[in-house]
């Protein structure tokens, strides 16, 4: 199986699959449920191989997505977001998110903006789960650091993978 294949068994399943987190098998879909299940019962070491699997398949999604313009994204005029293109995602990436939950609706856009701070205190606050949530109080309740699996390169965090809840 390619990583993603593997990122895309984490999508969204219909209701009933999965065993037993709930919203969090609905959301997330029961092989998704059980990882965060895991996590959440500390019995990380099991799952290390799996998570940074799909760590390194979610990485190489976001940067392909990052890099690539038309036909992924559409419109971007000034001052308006780009949305993505639903069917050439799927074309880009099989496998996508996985079957939809009825009623729910997947909805992607991109901007870009100048961020007065240098791109290494950036990288800090995402790498420290209280900054993280102090900064992104308003889409973020809490966070919590569950495991540092790689801790990168010496003196920055190239190449660093963290477990964050």
């Amino acid at each position: 199986r390619s990583p993603f294949d593997l990122a895309g068994a984490y999508g969204v399943q219909p209701p009933g699959g999965g065993g037993g987190l709930g919203a969090a098998d609905h959301l997330f879909g029961g092989a998704a449920g059980d990882l965060l299940r895991s996590v959440s019962a500390g019995q990380l070491s099991a799952d290390k191989s799996m998570i940074v699997e799909l760590a390194v398949a979610a990485m190489d999604e976001l940067l392909r997505m990052a890099r690539v313009d038309a036909p992924l994204w559409n419109g971007g005029v000034a001052g308006v977001p780009q949305q993505l293109d639903e069917e050439e995602y799927g074309r880009t990436f099989p496998g996508g998110l996985g079957p939809r939950q009825y009623g729910l609706r997947p909805e992607a856009s991109r901007d870009d903006a100048v961020v007065i701070m240098t791109r290494d205190s950036l990288v800090e606050i995402l790498m420290d789960a209280n900054r993280f949530a102090a900064v992104f109080s308003s889409i973020v309740s809490r966070a919590s650091t569950h495991e540092v699996l790689s801790t990168g390169v010496a003196g920055s965090y190239n190449g660093a993978l963290q477990v964050l809840t």
